[in-house]
C-alpha cells in the first residue's frame, strides 16, 4: 500500500482536531449547549415575535429575553 503526503497530512489534521477537541474540552461543551438551546428556543421566539397589541408588535429582544426565562 502505497502512502501519499495527502493520507499523511489528512491524518494529521485529524489528530490536531481531536487534540484541539480535548484541549478546549470545556468551551465546545457550552457551544453545543448554546446550540442545543437555540435549536429549542427559536420557534417560541419565533411565535412570540408575530404578537401584535394595537400598532405596536413585540419586540424580538423581549422575546428572546421571555424565551430564555421559560426554557
Amino acid at each position: 500500500m502505497k502512502i501519499t503526503w495527502r493520507s499523511i497530512l489528512i491524518f494529521c489534521g485529524i489528530v490536531l482536531l481531536i487534540a484541539m477537541i480535548w484541549f478546549f474540552r470545556n468551551i465546545v461543551v457550552y457551544i453545543l449547549v448554546s446550540g442545543v438551546l437555540s435549536i429549542i428556543g427559536r420557534p417560541l421566539v419565533d411565535l412570540l415575535s408575530r404578537i401584535h397589541i394595537g400598532r405596536f408588535k413585540f419586540p424580538r429582544a423581549l422575546a428572546a429575553l421571555i424565551t430564555l426565562l421559560i426554557i
